[in-house]
């Protein structure tokens, strides 16, 4: 989905590398993620950093900064009615639980069974 991040030895740069990255994320349909997926990416650079055994610890309050102004900015979005709001799973459609229900294959059988157990626990 995006190109690789460049990573350089200062860690300044690092981090104004990773913002710029961050802010110039796009979907394939060329909209933005939601914060969500940015918080996925934050996840990611702490694991990178934690990976190679790298303090992140300096870096963690202005990551806090920036990233609350992005929820901001993207709070303020959805807001002015940019972007859907969409909260959730999609549900199964009724043609699909039909197939898995009238098929014999086993693998569809399984799939039957384990969606059936699913709802019955929710």
């Amino acid at each position: 989905m995006h190109p690789a991040m460049p990573l350089s030895n200062s860690r300044t740069s690092t981090f104004k590398d990773f913002m710029e990255w961050i802010v110039s994320a796009r979907k394939e349909d060329g909209s933005t993620p939601t914060y969500s997926t940015y918080n996925c990416h934050r996840a990611w650079l702490f694991n990178l950093f934690r990976d190679y055994k790298q303090d992140i610890a300096p870096l963690q309050s202005e990551l806090k900064t920036h990233f609350r102004g992005l929820q901001r900015t993207k709070t303020q979005a959805l807001a002015n009615g940019e972007g859907r709001v969409k909260i959730g799973k999609d549900a199964l459609e009724f043609a699909l639980y039909l197939l898995l229900m009238k098929s014999a294959k086993p693998d569809y059988v399984f799939t039957h069974c384990f969606m059936t157990y699913c709802w019955n626990l929710m």
